[in-house]
């Protein structure tokens, strides 16, 4: 019966690996062509439907939670758990705006996927190289500074191995402390279980993402972020993507 369902799971890997890759090479094909004639700012309406087809071509099912921000108060920094392959695609569906997007370098090193993610504009950081990982960090500045775009990052760095969030990098939240963006936590739920770092298997399934409430460099009524450390904004927005994600447990009050 265990070998009838490990070939089961091999069989169905193999199917929506194939599917999701031939939407990927169609789509983004698609996309590619689209960007010689139209501006990738202007290419939401082709790229969030698009995003949703091929995660339900490799056997997923997205769904939203939440409201996402008011794009007339951005730009804003969007701060998501890195959870599997399925994320980038996620990212895509559910943010309603064109964005920066802070990607590892390798992914501009492969074949087809890499022309994609240049079109779009994506920023590569070398996680490794601390000197080119802050030359990253000040084009993603310049993004939200000078050009009043959104951005989005990964702060783990890199995917969990275990399905548990990891520790922040301090990148982002010097990024927000140099620009005063208002950050967006996004939670990502079910992607280590459909697919994963530590396992090339596929398991068709229902993927979530959650908004999180704005957290503001300040207001008129409350602090914000501003007057924190680096540090302390990492444990707090670590704290909301974690109770986003259902990780972490909401305190209770008495």
């Amino acid at each position: 019966m265990r070998s009838m369902k490990i070939a089961l799971q091999l069989l169905l890997s193999f199917v929506f690996y194939i599917f999701g890759f031939i939407s990927i090479l169609i789509l983004g094909g698609l996309y590619i062509l689209l960007t010689i004639l139209i501006p990738p700012k202007y290419l939401q309406w082709y790229i969030r439907p698009g995003c949703r087809i091929i995660l339900l071509c490799a056997g997923q099912w997205l769904k939203i939670e939440g409201q996402a921000p008011d794009l007339k108060k951005g730009p804003y920094l969007y701060l998501i758990n890195h959870e599997s392959m399925f994320d980038m695609f996620m990212m895509g569906a559910a943010i309603p705006e064109y964005f920066g997007i802070l990607v590892a370098e390798y992914h501009f090193r492969i074949p087809f996927w890499k022309w994609i993610a240049k079109r779009y504009g994506g920023i590569p950081i070398e996680r490794k190289n601390l000197a080119e990982a802050k030359k990253s960090l000040l084009q993603a500045e310049n993004v939200i500074k000078q050009l009043k775009r959104s951005v989005a990052m990964f702060p783990e760095g890199t995917r969990t191995k275990d399905g548990k969030l990891q520790q922040f990098k301090k990148g982002p939240f010097h990024l927000a402390k140099n620009t005063g963006v208002t950050l967006i936590p996004c939670g990502i739920d079910g992607a280590f279980e459909a697919q994963n770092k530590v396992s090339w298997l596929l398991n068709p399934g229902l993927l979530t993402w959650r908004w999180g409430e704005p957290i503001p460099l300040k207001t008129h009524i409350t602090a914000g972020y501003g007057h924190l450390t680096v540090e302390e904004i990492a444990d707090w927005v670590r704290t909301q993507v974690g109770l986003l994600t259902g990780e972490f447990e909401p305190y209770a009050e008495f």
